[in-house]
């Protein structure tokens, strides 16, 4: 399966990721903030870098945050968010905040 236009669209659509760098990985997009990975599109979901402790409440807070796991191995501080989930503009806008942020954290 591609990577959701619409989801791309929508994010894009935020004014939140102008600044960032684009690059296609793992069949999808990412947004690199300072050139570490923050967010992407794989297939119809949201994924989001928010740090180990960022990502286990959102794993805790909602039925629609997973863990990222499109290998078969989990990565600590991902998740992904199904569509159900980033659908609602608040929401989506939350998520992204959080991933640039976190990134942004990050020593380059």
């Amino acid at each position: 399966m591609a990577y959701s236009t619409l989801l791309q669209n929508r994010i894009e659509a935020t004014g939140l990721v102008s600044d960032l760098a684009i690059k296609k990985m793992f069949g999808g997009i990412c947004y690199l903030a300072g050139g570490k990975m923050a967010l992407g599109v794989y297939q119809d979901f949201l994924i989001l870098r928010l740090g180990v402790e960022d990502a286990r409440d959102a794993l805790l807070g909602s039925d629609h945050v997973l863990p990222f796991n499109i290998t078969g191995k989990t990565m600590k501080g991902w998740v992904m968010v199904d569509p159900t989930g980033w659908q609602p503009e608040p929401s989506l806008i939350d998520y992204i905040s959080r991933s640039i942020a976190f990134a942004r954290t990050l020593s380059p």
